[in-house]
C-alpha cells in the first residue's frame, strides 16, 4: 500500500476533521487542543491564519493526530507548509508531482463563490 492510500484510508476511518481558521494564533492553538481533547484525530490549520506554520510544528509532534495545512494557494506557502511537517501535504502543480506529496484538495463555501457572495 502506497503512502498516499494509506493517508487517504486514514481521513476515512477518522470520518471528521477539525479546520481551524482565525486572525488569532493564540486562540488557533487553544481551538485545536480542545478539537484533540474532544476526540478529533484528523485537523488543519488554515495558512490565513497568523502563526500557522508554527502551530503546524507544534501540533505536528502528536503522534496520532493526522494533521494538514489549509488554504495553500502559492508553491511558497507549500514549500513552507512541507516543512513545518504535517501529516496530510498539499500539493500545487507540477512542483508537488515531483515531490510526490500527497492532496486533498477541498475548497470551503466561500473559497468556491468567492468573498462577499
Amino acid at each position: 500500500m502506497s503512502d498516499r492510500t494509506a493517508i487517504v484510508n486514514e481521513i476515512v476511518q477518522r470520518r471528521v476533521s477539525a479546520i481551524v481558521r482565525t486572525n488569532d494564533q493564540r486562540l488557533a492553538g487553544d481551538a485545536m487542543r480542545a478539537a484533540v481533547e474532544g476526540g478529533f484525530r484528523l485537523g488543519e490549520f488554515a495558512l490565513t491564519t497568523p502563526g500557522a506554520l508554527e502551530l503546524i510544528t507544534d501540533f505536528a509532534k502528536k503522534p496520532d493526530l493526522l494533521l494538514g495545512a489549509g488554504t495553500v494557494l502559492t508553491v511558497d506557502q507549500a514549500r513552507a507548509a512541507v516543512n513545518a511537517g504535517p501529516t496530510l501535504r498539499y500539493r500545487l502543480g507540477s512542483w508537488s508531482v515531483a515531490k510526490r506529496l500527497s492532496v486533498c484538495p477541498v475548497r470551503s463555501y466561500t473559497e468556491i463563490v468567492g468573498r462577499g457572495v
